[in-house]
């Protein structure tokens, strides 16, 4: 339904997001310390 649809874009947009992140933290290695 109309619901499914909204929830996978939301998990889409959600990974999308955290993938950026995730590499954009990985390329500075400068919030490493944070992460753990």
């Amino acid at each position: 339904g109309v619901f499914t649809r909204v929830a996978q874009r939301l998990l889409a947009m959600a990974a999308g997001i955290w993938h950026n992140w995730t590499t954009g933290v990985t390329s500075k290695r400068s919030l490493t310390a944070y992460d753990h």
